[in-house]
């Protein structure tokens, strides 16, 4: 998988996500006070009693520190997203620009422009200890 590609699948999911931004208030993930209400919940400890009467679960984001960064990523993740897409754009206007020229400079750039892409695309393929 690209870079590009790995971008666009993560831009997909934020885009399918619940509109943002999200704000955390304690343990709970809900659209911010700022939109238009209603305001839905992305993210809670509330147990409904016959799910938990009857086996459901009673676990939800357990940790401030948790929803705080699930909030975060609502408007963090399309901002990465745009400025990891710039680079590699940045990348291909260079090697666009200066085609095939041999000039030092088209060299020096071309070779910037692949540096780019391929500092890019290390940072976003998984590790071995990545799920």
């Amino acid at each position: 998988m690209t870079a590009r590609d790995f971008l666009a699948a993560v831009q997909q999911r934020a885009d399918a996500a619940t509109d943002g931004p999200w704000e955390a208030d304690g343990t709970e993930v809900s659209q911010h006070w700022s939109r238009p209400q209603p305001w839905e919940t992305v993210a809670s400890n509330e147990v409904a009693c016959m799910a938990y009467c009857y086996g459901g679960s009673a676990r939800g984001v357990e940790r401030e520190a948790d929803a705080q960064f699930i909030a975060a990523s609502r408007t963090d993740v399309p901002r990465l997203v745009a400025a990891l897409t710039a680079a590699l754009d940045l990348a291909d206007q260079w090697r666009e620009m200066w085609g095939a020229s041999a000039s030092y400079d088209a060299q020096k750039d071309r070779a910037r422009a692949e540096e780019i892409e391929a500092v890019v695309t290390a940072a976003l393929t998984p590790k071995e200890n990545d799920s």
